[in-house]
């Protein structure tokens, strides 16, 4: 599954370098699949690139463009993250660089209502780099 850039925009509020999620690989009722790669222009890269638990917005973005596409209704409203309950390392990097393609399996644990709770697994190269576990809220707009 492909989708382009302003696909992706009428998915989350973002735009510009704070749009930082690439591509969607695959999706499901139950799981998304993106991948990103570390831009050195991006909000979060400092000196040493982006620090490893800068990834959880990255992740976050694609949640809510999952939260999106399995709604069925663009721009409804907001999707944020609202909690994180667990960020675990898998590496002893502390730093992800620029250039590098990180890839995001996201699954929806469960969800109600507004909120939903997505388990998430970060890596490179075939590589684990973090899990977490947050919550998006999608609320309306009204």
């Amino acid at each position: 599954m492909s989708l382009s850039t302003q696909d992706i925009q009428r998915l989350v509020p973002h735009r510009g370098r704070m749009l930082l999620v690439n591509t969607v690989i695959a999706h499901d009722d139950a799981s998304i699949s993106t991948s990103f790669e570390i831009a050195e222009d991006s909000p979060f890269c400092g000196e040493r690139g982006v620090p490893i638990i800068g990834l959880l917005e990255y992740a976050a973005q694609s949640c809510a463009i999952h939260r999106g596409l399995i709604g069925g209704d663009e721009r409804d409203g907001p999707r944020m993250l609202v909690k994180i309950a667990e960020f675990d390392f898998s590496t002893e990097a502390t730093h992800v660089l620029p250039g590098q393609v990180i890839t995001c399996s996201g699954t929806l644990v469960h969800s109600y209502s507004d909120l939903a709770e997505y388990r998430c697994e970060l890596s490179s190269g075939g590589m684990p780099i973090a899990t977490t576990v947050f919550t998006v809220f999608h609320g309306s707009s009204s």
